[in-house]
């Protein structure tokens, strides 16, 4: 029997489950799901709270692209002394 989740157009099928162990050292369960990426058609992985009725409520179906085709971002700049911004100092005006 195959399990497939419909989100926002999309289908994941259910590849297994994984046994993880929360922070406070309580047993928990993920579901893998297995999609396919919008651009390319790549299978990628994304993973769920076991409990099927939040599945709904988790991001991680949000995901439509692969590794390979996920927008790489830049990090932000952070501003070097004398670019201006928070760490520039003002500069002294000179007196004749």
């Amino acid at each position: 029997m195959q399990v497939i989740a419909v989100v926002n157009e999309r289908f994941f099928q259910l590849v297994g489950t994984k046994n993880r162990t929360r922070k406070d050292g309580s047993p928990s369960g993920l579901s893998v799901w297995r999609g396919t990426c919008r651009d390319c058609g790549q299978l990628f992985e994304v993973t769920a709270s076991a409990n099927l009725g939040g599945i709904s409520k988790t991001k991680s179906f949000t995901r439509i692209r692969c590794d390979a085709c996920k927008p790489h971002r830049r990090p932000k700049a952070t501003p070097q002394q004398g670019e201006g911004g928070a760490y520039s100092t003002p500069e002294k005006e000179k007196s004749e």
